[in-house]
């Protein structure tokens, strides 16, 4: 799927300046070399991918953290162990890759598909610099197997596995509603977003709550053969509660989140153990009893309200 340099800086959703012109005319120049090789020529995947690079680089303004890097110094789970790693290794690339040991990996994967590809830990600076600051993102995404939660529409698990938490997440939703407008090419301001939510039937807002999240992924998947998600229910967070299925049911859409992370937890402890061995299931009745009891909670306290009718 072509995207122009143009798209990009709507997605972006700041003033065009000399560095925003670069990065985007650098990006969607080296895109189509790599999109379909791993994964990212569907449309839903795609949109969120951008809405997160695009947060990572300061709205697509840089590909090396502002910051010195003193702070990462001696930071033994970045592999920083020398003196001067912090700084040497400060984060860069379009999803700010950080810390010797990172940059170690990426560099090692990078020689294993392309032959041209530099020593990062040598000349970490040349992961400013595209493609190698795309690769970068692409590398990571790709090792954290992040389409499979594209595929899922369940943008707080990319989130989380990029961030390690929910930092700027409102801006990632914003991001990605701008993305999704232009894949399905519309208008990506606000007034574009509002015409669409009318369109749909949803709250005519502006911004990208629970319910324009899920609609706009359906119709981005309908242009792609992955099949959409059918469950009826929300599958992000947000500040932004939308309509009247959640109407006076935050206490349980917030537990239904909550639900959501817990079941990540349990994926991971069976991607690290056999499906058969016991510690697995122990561990994963345990968590989804936890579970349950947050949801029950939440919806007593909520009032026992209907949300999804």
């Amino acid at each position: 799927m072509l995207v122009t340099a143009t798209d990009l800086q709507e997605i972006s959703g700041t003033k065009v300046t000399a560095s925003v012109k670069r990065i985007t005319t650098a990006l969607a120049d080296s895109l189509p070399e790599y999109t379909e090789q791993y994964g990212l020529d569907q449309p839903h995947r795609l949109a969120i991918f951008l809405a997160q690079i695009a947060h990572e680089s300061a709205h697509f303004k840089t590909t090396t953290e502002y910051a010195s890097g003193a702070a990462y110094e001696g930071r033994r789970d970045l592999g920083n162990t020398r003196k001067g790693d912090g700084r040497r290794y400060k984060g860069r690339g379009l999803m700010q890759t950080t810390g010797r040991a990172n940059t170690t990996e990426f560099s090692k994967w990078c020689k294993s598909q392309f032959a041209n590809s530099p020593d990062f830990v040598a000349n970490p600076q040349e992961l400013a610099k595209f493609p190698w600051a795309l690769l970068s993102a692409v590398f990571y995404w790709e090792s954290r197997n992040l389409n499979k939660y594209c595929d899922r529409g369940d943008f707080l698990q990319v989130t989380r596995r990029i961030n390690g938490g929910y930092n700027g997440l409102d801006d990632r939703y914003q991001k990605y509603g701008r993305a999704a407008l232009v894949l399905l090419g519309r208008s990506a301001t606000k007034a574009g977003l509002r015409a669409y939510q009318k369109e749909k039937g949803l709250t005519v807002d502006g911004n990208v709550g629970p319910q324009t999240f899920q609609s706009l992924h359906s119709s981005l998947q309908g242009l792609d053969s992955v099949p959409a998600n059918t469950s009826g229910k929300p599958l992000v967070k947000s500040g932004t509660v939308q309509g009247s299925t959640v109407a006076g049911g935050g206490g349980v859409y917030v537990a239904y989140n909550e639900a959501k992370e817990v079941y990540a937890k349990i994926e991971e402890q069976q991607e690290q153990l056999s499906s058969g061995d016991l510690l697995t299931m122990l561990v994963a009745l345990t968590i989804v009893a936890g579970a349950a009891f947050v949801f029950y909670r939440r919806w007593r306290d909520a009032g026992s309200p209907k949300p999804w009718r």
